[in-house]
């Protein structure tokens, strides 16, 4: 058993530092530990970042699950029980009470979720990987949850054949079981692989195919609909894209109710409603966001302020955002898979400064944008940010009677608070 009362927490990256690893990337069928793991994560966060206490608790966290995961019996549900009682604050009945699997699985996924909102994805797969360890025979729901989350962590760093792996045990696990649940979150997993691929059809029939599972859940069915509004805004379908953004919305699940957001906004924006693109936008930046949908937020609100409020107005949402744009930018300067989004955020910066006739401030976003594509060989943002600023507000769609009202009823159904009251 891993004598983990002898593993000091890290206080920041330099406690681990002269330490060996054995890998950078963790290839097919090979295990992350948990220091391999803090390694990888920690060279991503900029020296002195407050992130850097969290990792140190997360670390420690993911070495007491690693362990349990090592052990059998009755160190195994000790250790189970000190993960659950120190790092996710359980009150457990007393031994030789087992720990309920579900509560176990409810802590990781919380904590997993945690640090893959921080874009630790190598300490959050390495919780997961430990978890599938540790859950006992007879659990195969929460097994199936946990690798669907690994898979999206992989695909999330385009290791596809990984996610495909995965996802296709959920799948054979779900027909094993007849479980419907698991069935359909594969379909959707298989199907956002196709989709980032670039294989938009392929993508199509798998999405369709998990709405088609009858017991799947509301998370399952907000994600495919989320999936087919954005394929169909791709294919310049803005009427089926409406409606599937709305019926994502209607799921009313939280974790997707952010990203559904976001891009909705963005739809709206492109459809030539920036007023209501801005109430949208708005909506989501009032909730927790993941550091990709932050971005977006941030610089598609700035085009849509730029288009649908008079000049102080806009000036003044403008200069908040970008102060929010410029810290993600020094937060994630070190994340390889966020340098797209946010040098295409510099480049929707500059178009909105130049829709304000700032002209200083244009030329310094399209700089930054382009030092932060050069230096990362982002290609697409290069030609994005060397191309004449935008300034004119997109043209109207036609679209029938019924997708104009739920267009506008998207942009009514969310909290302009947050704006000053000369929207339009």
């Amino acid at each position: 058993m891993a004598q983990v009362r002898d593993i000091p927490s890290p206080q920041s990256r330099h406690a681990v530092s002269a330490l060996p690893i054995q890998a950078t990337h963790f290839h097919e069928g090979q295990q992350a530990r948990p220091l391999d793991a803090f390694r990888l994560d920690v060279a991503q966060v900029p020296a002195g970042d407050p992130l850097e206490r969290h990792l140190g608790a997360w670390f420690v966290a993911t070495v007491v699950l690693d362990a349990a995961a090592q052990a059998n019996g009755a160190e195994r549900q000790l250790l189970v029980r000190r993960f659950l009682r120190e790092h996710a604050g359980q009150q457990l009945p007393p031994l030789p009470a087992p720990v309920d699997p579900e509560i176990l699985s409810d802590a990781v996924l919380a904590i997993a979720g945690e640090m893959e909102d921080a874009v630790c994805l190598a300490l959050a797969d390495c919780a997961l990987a430990a978890l599938v360890r540790v859950l006992p025979a007879g659990t195969p729901v929460l097994m199936g949850r946990a690798l669907s989350r690994r898979a999206r962590l992989a695909l999330a760093e385009m290791r596809t054949d990984a996610a495909r792996r995965l996802w296709t045990q959920v799948q054979s696990l779900g027909r094993r079981h007849a479980l419907p649940e698991l069935t359909a979150r594969a379909a959707l997993g298989l199907g956002e692989i196709e989709a980032r691929l670039g294989h938009p059809k392929d993508a199509r029939r798998w999405f369709v195919r998990a709405l088609a599972v009858d017991g799947s859940t509301g998370d399952t069915r907000a994600g495919a609909y989320h999936n087919l509004m954005v394929l169909s805004a791709a294919a310049g379908d803005f009427e089926a894209s409406v409606e599937y953004g709305r019926r994502a919305l209607a799921t009313n699940v939280h974790a997707h109710r952010r990203t559904v957001l976001v891009h909705t906004a963005q739809l709206l924006l492109d459809m030539g409603h920036p007023a209501d693109a801005l109430r949208t936008f708005g909506a989501a930046l009032a909730l927790p966001l993941a550091p990709e949908d932050g971005v977006v937020a941030c610089s598609g609100a700035c085009v849509a302020a730029a288009h649908a409020l008079d000049r102080d107005a806009a000036n003044r949402i403008v200069d908040v955002l970008a102060l929010r744009i410029q810290a993600m930018a020094r937060r994630f300067s070190l994340v390889p898979r966020l340098q797209y989004a946010l040098a295409f955020a510099f480049a929707e910066l500059r178009d909105a400064y130049a829709r304000l006739g700032r002209h200083e401030e244009r030329d310094a976003a399209r700089e930054r944008g382009r030092a932060i594509a050069a230096a990362h060989g982002v290609g697409g943002a290069v030609l994005r940010l060397d191309a004449p600023a935008s300034i004119a507000t997109p043209p109207r769609p036609a679209l029938s009677p019924a997708a104009v009202r739920r267009v506008l009823a998207i942009g009514a159904a969310n909290d302009e608070a947050w704006l000053p009251a000369s929207v339009s």
